[in-house]
């Protein structure tokens, strides 16, 4: 007999490694209404069906921050299933451009942390290994930083 798994949902999302000139990391707090409200995560979104995963990420900080961004190369990738579904975490470095300032449009709220302080946030199961990570070794080079 031939047994037929449940589908689960699968979600292909990117995520902004936003990093500050002090190095710190911008989180944001999911608003109310939401899937997970109040937990913190990194700022993204879902890629759209034919959206390339930099654009689906420029679209997303746009929409929920308000602000532009120059994004660099995949860093990491995170893979998580939560209950309901899974998910599939594209990780960029990005940099803000002159002159932008991050508002909560779409969001809760958003923090400037240092990554050794982000475990005192009530993080995404996702997005926390993100956050260890980057306590444990130098961030990466955003798009138009240059090497010490």
């Amino acid at each position: 007999m031939t047994t037929i798994a449940h589908k689960r949902a699968r979600k292909l999302v990117a995520c902004g490694l936003i990093i500050s000139p002090d190095e710190r990391v911008l989180l944001t707090q999911r608003p109310a209404h939401t899937a997970h409200a109040g937990k913190w995560e990194l700022p993204g979104g879902k890629i759209e069906p034919g959206e390339s995963p930099e654009a689906a990420l420029s679209r997303e900080l746009f929409e929920e921050l308000a602000v532009r961004v120059d994004i660099g190369r995949v860093w990491d990738v995170i893979a998580h299933a939560y209950e309901d579904f899974d998910v599939l975490l594209l990780i960029y470095p990005c940099r803000l451009r002159d002159g932008e300032v991050p508002r909560p449009v779409q969001v809760a709220a958003t923090a400037w942390v240092e990554p050794a302080a982000a475990a005192g946030f009530d993080l995404l199961e996702a997005d926390a290994p993100i956050l260890q990570r980057l306590s444990n070794e130098p961030l990466p080079l955003t798009p138009g930083k240059l090497q010490p």
